[in-house]
């Protein structure tokens, strides 16, 4: 069992990761995955490619399924240290709402490159 302030970690990753997947209008697979590390640079740095090849490789070892959660699992230190360094309070994070003159993580270039659910034809 992981220790409660490992699993609080997880749990803030995927509900940042499942907020910015409900705005940008998207589910998640693995183009989604790819366009949320490039929304987020600060989190994730400019070479994001780094990023999504650990993930694979993390996921293989650890045998863990390609899901919100897994994918939360492997962000969430990184995740914390981006909220402890933002100074982030409530369980919003300020790239999705866009704060001062930044662009809203969900808007930008990569995000918009996907293709969109249809929310009403689902309904």
């Amino acid at each position: 069992m992981l220790p409660v302030r490992r699993t609080e970690s997880i749990h803030r990753a995927a509900q940042n990761l499942r907020l910015w997947l409900a705005a940008s209008g998207v589910v998640y697979d693995q183009p989604a995955r790819e366009a949320f590390v490039r929304a987020h640079p600060t989190l994730f740095g400019r070479a994001y490619e780094v990023t999504l090849r650990g993930f694979e490789h993390w996921q293989t070892r650890h045998r863990v399924c390609d899901t919100v959660d897994g994918f939360a699992h492997y962000i969430a230190t990184r995740h914390e240290r981006w909220v402890a360094a933002t100074g982030q309070t409530s369980g919003l994070p300020p790239c999705l709402i866009g704060l001062g003159a930044s662009q809203r993580c969900w808007q930008s270039a990569p995000t918009k490159a996907l293709a969109r659910v249809d929310i009403s034809a689902a309904a």
